[in-house]
């Protein structure tokens, strides 16, 4: 199977396991969101702030959320303690 056909399914798998772990009005850093930022999109109504990097994705900001194109060969652009939860997927 390529990755292509994999992804929908891992994220699903991933979303279930997840959004019952994060508190409601967290702040989120979602590393490796994917194209879609689906876990952040998903999570939206019940935290306070989401970000989402990849190098896949475009940048953009829509209500509670943002996105970030960038590689994590380089150190990520938050101070330390910006985020109550972080997700991490490759």
């Amino acid at each position: 199977m390529s990755e292509i056909l994999l992804e929908p399914l891992l994220r699903r798998l991933r979303l279930q396991r997840v959004i019952s772990q994060i508190p409601s009005g967290a702040k989120v850093l979602d590393i490796g969101c994917g194209r879609s930022a689906a876990l952040l999109n998903a999570i939206a109504p019940q935290i306070s702030y989401g970000v989402g990097v990849d190098f896949k994705v475009s940048q953009f900001k829509r209500g509670n959320i943002e996105t970030m194109s960038l590689k994590l060969d380089q150190s990520l652009p938050f101070p330390e303690n910006s985020f109550d939860d972080v997700s991490l997927s490759d």
